[in-house]
């Protein structure tokens, strides 16, 4: 069995595996070495595991973030601008 933090590591990588399906695991190891050097100063061989669950959580956060900020706008289906993309339909009278 893993130590708990190990354990939470693993899983907060699941999570960037999630939100980057198309990063390959080793450029995703690469992104963490990298932010780790700049969050902390220290490569990823040098860096506590404390240390690498808050650089993963920052870069978990900022990336949700991006993705939300781009994420497309549903419009409802009930609102003037679907209901001005449909032809008119006309009333009878009897």
């Amino acid at each position: 069995m893993i130590p708990p933090i190990q354990q939470t590591i693993v899983e907060k990588l699941a999570s960037l595996c999630g939100l980057s399906p198309e990063i390959r695991v080793g450029q995703m190891l690469a992104n963490l070495g990298f932010l780790s050097e700049e969050f902390t100063n220290q490569s990823l061989w040098d860096i506590e595991d404390e240390q690498l669950l808050n650089v993963i959580e920052i870069h978990l956060a900022q990336l949700s973030e991006r993705q939300a900020a781009i994420a497309p706008q549903a419009v409802p289906p009930d609102t003037d601008k679907a209901a001005a993309s449909r032809p008119a339909v006309p009333v009878l009278k009897s």
